[in-house]
């Protein structure tokens, strides 16, 4: 009798386990969600920039080809930050200004073209200069602008930064509106030809569902 309630309690044992072992696991498996989900927010953070700047690409080349087309409203004309601003952009800043004008050009250019006299002889402060690729590139620092009915063209060129701690990136948006990205490392700013590529193949992808639906 006595080896049988043995037994009974030795298979109790082994069937099932107690609270403080289902505890632990629960803890342990805790621990690795919150290890998981901070690398995954982690590497977002890293590719964001990149990501960012390609949305603001397309809305930008949404409204030129709005432009393009002939489109009589001006609202479908006009590009502004605030709407990449609305969008989810974690750990990114964007901004109409540089952190820095950037090295390789003569600082003299830059600083000469970086604020321009207007007819009342007052300084224009959204007139700024920087430095890509060796060669200074004059741009207006305001948040919108609006592309030129059927020429797709703007009255002046702009530019968009987007930075977190690891990347600096920049959309340059010039007159005859063209776009070209540029990156600055080491306190250069060069041109990135890659990048630009990323933004012209989701356009492509967009346009051939378009002429498919058609």
């Amino acid at each position: 009798m006595l080896k049988t309630k043995r037994k009974v309690k030795t298979n109790n044992r082994q069937s099932g386990y107690t609270f403080l072992e289902i505890l632990v696991v629960l803890i342990v498996i805790g621990v690795g969600l919150t290890a998981v989900a901070t690398n995954m927010s982690a590497a977002l953070a890293t590719m964001t920039p990149e990501e960012t700047l390609v949305q603001t690409a397309n809305l930008v080349l949404e409204a030129k080809s709005q432009a393009l087309l002939g489109t009589g409203d001006k609202n479908k004309l006009t590009f502004n930050i605030n709407s990449v601003s609305a969008l989810n952009h974690n750990g990114v800043a964007i901004t109409t200004l540089p952190d820095s004008y950037g090295k390789g050009c003569e600082s003299a250019s830059i600083r000469d073209n970086s604020f321009q006299e207007t007819e009342k002889g007052q300084q224009n402060q959204s007139k700024h200069s920087f430095c890509v690729s060796g060669k200074p590139f004059h741009f207006n620092s305001s948040e919108s602008f609006v592309f030129d009915r059927f020429s797709g063209k703007t009255t002046e060129a702009h530019v968009f930064f987007f930075s977190n701690n690891k990347r600096k990136l920049a959309l340059l948006i010039t007159q005859t509106g063209d776009l070209t990205v540029a990156e600055k490392i080491n306190d250069v700013w060069r041109s990135r030809t890659d990048i630009q590529k990323l933004y012209s193949q989701t356009q492509l992808t967009k346009a051939n569902k378009e002429n498919q639906q058609d």
